[in-house]
């Protein structure tokens, strides 16, 4: 193996994760390499990228691996993928190995975002102000100008999970758990709209402890619609709705134990489709009516067991147009590479 003269051997580099910047604010960039790795080396990235914040975590993991684990602050990332090559040294000795290849940037969710009340939520970005189990007072879009949503009552409001315990597959997410927790729209945002598409990346770990099955529910009550995640008696997820026709219901066959990708569309006729993923689940159509109630998000009380870690929100969509069948595609192709199954 080569050396510098001063006798550091560099580092062989044999992972690094992720590969893809995709979401401004901080991201945990780990490297794995062999036990050559020192805890004095240095990240150097493009400053189009991020800076590193503060100092990396390293981690003799057994005889002969070693880990860093260094915290990005990633600029806004490009609509077009660009690759870079970051470098990793110690006293003057760049790592050898794999190449530590990333892009950023790429196909988002955002491109989606076409219109004046269009809209992009990732949990990621809640990561530049907030730590792990910080109560969500406000949550901005990271694409489009609708309000951030929000809740002024403070014992009201979910929390932010950065995936390092709680998330989805180690990444972040908003989590809503006993008791009641709510996001709201801003006033009017969501109200007598006919066109429109609504996709959510989300997650139930404990959908078995109450014997519910539903990956999804749609239901009328008051004269608003409403979108149920767990059935219509323990409800973990409400989404309301303005359309004031009569129910449409998709039963699954599992539980959310698995990550689950929904996406529901009405057109101008008010023909309703419900997806699982890419799979249509479920056709409604419905007569569509303004309402003046604060469109919102929320965790009905799962039981009374305070020990449900709740449901796990990390992206959502709202735009006012049916996504054509492409972008339900790259939708779900996106959100099935990033965050599993």
């Amino acid at each position: 193996m080569s050396h510098r003269a001063n006798g550091k051997l560099p580092a062989f580099v044999t992972d690094h994760s992720p590969a893809q910047f995709d979401a401004a604010g901080n991201l945990t960039y780990t490297i794995t390499a062999d036990n050559n790795l020192s805890p004095d080396s240095q990240l150097a990235i493009p400053a189009s990228v991020g800076t590193v914040v503060g100092s990396p975590v390293f981690t003799r993991t057994s005889a002969t691996v070693s880990t860093m684990a260094f915290t990005i602050n990633v600029s806004t990332p490009p609509e077009t993928a660009v690759a870079h090559t970051l470098t990793l040294s110690a006293s003057g000795a760049e790592s050898v190995g794999q190449s530590l290849d990333i892009t950023h940037g790429g196909w988002t969710p955002s491109v989606l975002v076409t219109g004046s009340n269009d809209g992009f939520w990732s949990a990621a970005t809640l990561g530049a102000s907030l730590s792990d189990g910080d109560a969500v007072a406000s949550w901005s879009p990271r694409t489009g100008s609708l309000a951030a949503l929000a809740n002024s009552t403070t014992s009201d409001r979910p929390v932010y999970r950065d995936g390092s315990v709680l998330g989805i597959n180690s990444l972040p997410a908003v989590q809503f758990s006993y008791p009641t927790k709510e996001l709201f729209f801003g006033a009017g945002e969501f109200e007598g709209k006919t066109a429109f598409t609504v996709a959510m990346l989300h997650h139930w770990p404990d959908a078995k402890r109450y014997g519910q099955n539903s990956h999804l529910f749609v239901s009328t009550v008051g004269g608003q619609k409403l979108l149920l995640h767990g059935g219509t008696t323990s409800s973990r997820l409400r989404w309301y709705q303005y359309d004031s026709g009569g129910s449409l219901g998709y039963y699954s066959n599992g539980t959310d134990q698995t990550v689950i990708q929904h996406i529901w569309t009405s057109d101008d006729a008010g023909t309703q489709n419900v997806y699982d993923g890419s799979a249509l689940q479920k056709t409604y159509s419905g007569t569509a009516n303004a309402n003046s109630d604060v469109a919102k998000i929320w965790s009905e009380e799962p039981g009374t067991d305070t020990t449900d870690d709740g449901w796990f929100l990390a992206e959502f969509l709202y735009v006012e147009r049916v996504l054509t069948s492409a972008e339900r595609t790259e939708l779900t192709d996106y959100w099935t590479a990033k965050f599993g199954s």
